[in-house]
């Protein structure tokens, strides 16, 4: 299961995100996540704490978050 827990910086607002799917995530299905999160986010800046899962590091992950740095 991929969460995300989101939180503004003044703490007025925090919100619990989470996706389920059958079988493992991987790097492709992590980041149909992040994109999905993109539309709650409308453009704010984001921090992502990762754990250690080898596709949060993959070189498809680093190439799709590098071009998001905007």
């Amino acid at each position: 299961m991929a969460v995300a827990l989101a939180y503004r910086w003044d703490g007025r607002r925090s919100r619990l995100y989470f996706q389920t799917q059958e079988g493992n995530y991987n790097d492709a299905t992590l980041i149909e996540f992040v994109r999905e999160l993109r539309r709650h986010f409308r453009g704010e800046q984001v921090i992502f704490l990762w754990d250690g899962l080898p596709s949060h590091r993959s070189l498809p992950m680093r190439q799709f978050l590098a071009e998001q740095k905007d």
